[in-house]
């Protein structure tokens, strides 16, 4: 996209691969123990957390001008989702 590359420039092979899945390395923390705060807090309440949580970090990615801020976005992000994929009912 060319929007991305005017704010961030071109990216390596390694931090564009690195930015892809921080998502998904950040969300494997709060998806161990996800399960465990459901039972103690509530399965509504720990996907509503994680859910502010991801609704945060998105607003961070969205608004990004720099890459650290939008590296920032995307790692609270992907805690938020551990924590609301970890509640939700499959």
């Amino acid at each position: 996209m060319p929007q991305f590359l005017n704010t961030f420039g071109d990216l390596s092979p390694f931090m564009r691969g690195f930015s892809v899945s921080l998502l998904l390395l950040m969300g494997t923390a709060p998806s161990l123990f996800a399960g465990y705060l459901s039972d103690t807090y509530g399965r509504l309440s720990i996907t509503g957390l994680g859910a502010s949580i991801f609704l945060v970090g998105v607003v961070l990615e969205g608004a990004a001008s720099k890459l650290p801020m939008f590296l920032v976005g995307r790692s609270l992000a992907g805690i938020g989702e551990g924590f609301w994929l970890g509640c939700v009912t499959v």
